[in-house]
């Protein structure tokens, strides 16, 4: 599983250990989070609406609840790892959702990757609340999660980055960006960027066929050539650019929408960043017209 993390020094150098956590979300990113959490020894409270994921997390010594209420009572750190923004709206903002059940002063880490204007609605009702929201969206796999190496882009105030620090590093790298919305707006820059990798790194294993070079062959020569991107390198682990856009299209497709929704919103141009994916060989958006 890798290394767990060690306590980490606060910015007046003192070592602070990961107090207890409330988790919401453990899903393909969010149940590897809180392993990590609980294999670091933090005390976790976990809100889990299916059974069997209730019994796999208890068993793994976790205090485990149905009740979205229960899970967050008392907290002082709370944890959000959602697929989407239809998941946000409903859990979150809610008449009897996240924030409105939080006391004042709870720090709430929001890990999904959304757009600016939902993320401004969570931000607005956590201030109306007196709960401190850090912007949080993540860049990794479940593996990466696992062996503590998650990247965790951090927007927000000081002191809520520094109160959510201690159990976001059992699991990750925490950079901070700036202020509220400072890391979504990289977490979607870097998401429409790296599908522009995925769609690049398709299109040169479908010249390499044409030139009557194997994708294997390619992807491993590459892989230490000036060229090699994660992109490149996760492929070449799959053998197969097909697969990789079967398996990954579902979150490219909605990263892609964001990003893009965000850039038409701010007046921003994301110029051959978005023609590249839409128009590359593999369908990752929708509105791809494959080349």
């Amino acid at each position: 599983m890798g290394d767990i993390a060690e306590p980490v020094p606060a910015t007046d150098g003192q070592l602070r250990p990961a107090g207890p956590v409330a988790f919401v979300g453990a899903g393909q990113m969010g149940a590897p989070m809180v392993r990590r959490l609980l294999a670091a020894g933090v005390q976790v409270t976990l809100h889990a609406r299916q059974a069997e994921v209730r019994k796999t997390f208890t068993e793994l010594g976790a205090r485990t609840t149905a009740s979205l209420a229960d899970a967050v009572k008392d907290a002082e750190v709370v944890v959000s790892c959602l697929f989407n923004e239809s998941q946000v709206e409903d859990v979150l903002l809610g008449s009897d959702g996240l924030i409105a059940l939080l006391e004042p002063g709870t720090v709430l880490v929001s890990h999904t990757t959304v757009e600016l204007r939902l993320l401004a609605r969570v931000d607005d009702a956590a201030t109306t609340r007196g709960v401190s929201l850090l912007d949080a969206p993540v860049s990794g796999a479940p593996d990466d999660i696992l062996a503590g190496r998650l990247t965790i882009l951090a927007g927000g105030d000081d002191a809520t980055v520094e109160t959510a620090r201690p159990a976001l590093e059992t699991y990750g790298l925490v950079l901070r960006t700036g202020g509220m919305g400072s890391a979504s707006r990289v977490k979607l820059v870097n998401n429409l960027l790296f599908t522009v990798n995925v769609q690049t790194a398709a299109a040169a294993a479908v010249l390499g066929q044409q030139l009557g070079v194997e994708m294997n062959a390619l992807f491993d020569a590459l892989g230490h050539c000036s060229a090699s991107t994660r992109a490149i390198e996760t492929m070449r682990g799959l053998g197969s650019i097909e697969l990789y856009a079967e398996l990954g299209a579902k979150y490219l497709r909605k990263d892609v929408a964001a990003a893009l929704a965000t850039a038409a919103e701010e007046g921003a141009d994301p110029g051959v960043l978005a023609y590249a994916a839409h128009h590359g060989p593999l369908r990752l958006t929708s509105g791809t017209s494959p080349a």
